[in-house]
Formats: structure tokens, sequence, C-alpha cells
């Protein structure tokens, strides 16, 4: 849960300790390249693929559905 915090405080996304309330326009919050400032931001800090899957997961809220996937190189596992 303290990375879902720390990604919502650096977005800015308000929030009651990790949840926000499902009217947020979360949009507002996020501009171009959003995934790609938080991933570098949080990177070394949290698991990659964790994180990659987490600011997958607020695209997806965020679009209702529509956004792409987003998938660093540093968090998919080894071939």
């Amino acid at each position: 849960l303290d990375m879902v915090i720390e990604v919502l405080n650096f977005l800015g996304i308000p929030h009651n300790d990790g949840f926000f309330e499902k009217d947020t326009d979360l949009a507002a919050h996020l501009p171009e390249g959003w995934r790609e400032k938080a991933y570098e931001e949080f990177k070394g800090k949290h698991s990659a693929a964790l994180l990659a899957f987490y600011l997958n997961h607020l695209a997806k809220e965020a679009t209702e559905g529509t956004a792409t996937l987003f998938l660093p190189e540093e968090s998919t596992p080894a071939s």
C-alpha cells in the first residue's frame, strides 16, 4: 500500500490512504507521459513489475479500460 500512496501523492491524485473516490476525475491529474514519469521516479524503490502493474491498473481506471499497456523493459522477466 505504501507504493500506491506514494504514486498517488506524486501524481497529485486526492485519496484517503491510497483509495480514491470512484467519481474522482483521474484523467485531470494525469498529464501526457505520467506513467513513464512515475515509473522513473519509483523504479528503484519498488519492484519494477509491481510498479508497472499498478500504473497499468491506474491507467485502465482513468480511461475506462481503453489505455494501452505500459511495459517498460525492466518490468518484464528475462527470457
